[in-house]
């Protein structure tokens, strides 16, 4: 059977079990609410599609798709739970589970560019 801990919420009398599962899909819920509200601060004039308010923007969730980057030494059914904790979070869409040394080089060759100069020796 799952892990939980029994918590009692500030202002309540009863106590409520908590799984690891429910903090994690809580963490994400909170990162995507406000990356969705970055995106629509920051952007809103080129999110508005045409005929539409900007009201309904608002409503509509500028982020589904999700890459979370795990420790290498996670498991399948960890990789899994945290796959089942983004969707439970609200994203709709692809879910990709990577590990986070392979993310982080990735997005080291996303910013970083080789540069041709004679002077780097072709270093990056």
């Amino acid at each position: 059977e799952g892990v939980a801990i029994r918590i009692r919420p500030i202002n309540s009398a009863s106590d409520r079990l908590v799984t690891p599962l429910d903090v994690t899909s809580t963490l994400l819920q909170s990162i995507r609410v406000a990356a969705n509200e970055y995106l629509v601060g920051k952007n809103r004039s080129k999110i508005l599609a045409p005929g539409m308010s900007p009201s309904e923007t608002d409503t509509q969730p500028l982020i589904e798709n999700c890459v979370i980057g795990v420790p290498a030494h996670y498991s399948l059914a960890q990789r899994t739970s945290i796959q089942i904790a983004a969707k439970e979070a609200g994203f709709s869409g692809y879910v990709g589970v990577m590990t986070e040394s392979t993310a982080a080089a990735m997005a080291y060759g996303l910013f970083v560019t080789p540069t041709t100069s004679s002077d780097d020796n072709g270093k990056i």
